[in-house]
């Protein structure tokens, strides 16, 4: 995921700025797994998953930004890995954790992995 997070989210869009497409996209995953953690039981996996599913189609214009505002020079590149940085490695060990009480929701599984095949292109 941290790959995907920063690597991707170092390509962004027309008026935008890598920086403001970057928080949009920690804003995304943020809620993404904020409804993860709102899951106790079968009924609440499944509405995570809707939306989860949502948030994913959110993922895929903040990617569609991302490729549209192109490369940062290495120099922005530097500065957006030291803003972002510390945000990411929260978020994957967020993930990370989550994933685990995850696996026992099949629902939520599929609709996370459908979420993040934008960060995987």
């Amino acid at each position: 995921m941290t790959a995907a997070v920063l690597g991707l989210g170092l390509a962004a869009c027309g008026g935008d700025t890598h920086e403001a497409v970057l928080e949009d996209r920690f804003q995304l995953m943020d809620r993404i797994l904020d409804s993860m953690e709102g899951i106790t039981d079968e009924a609440s996996a499944k509405e995570a998953a809707k939306t989860i599913e949502a948030l994913g189609a959110k993922l895929r214009d903040v990617q569609k930004r991302m490729r549209d505002l192109g490369d940062p020079t290495p120099e922005q590149r530097r500065r957006l890995k030291g803003l972002f940085q510390e945000r990411e490695a929260e978020l994957e060990k967020r993930a990370q954790e989550l994933g685990r009480k995850m696996m026992q929701y099949p629902d939520v599984v599929q609709a996370f992995a459908k979420a993040m095949r934008p960060l995987e292109k």
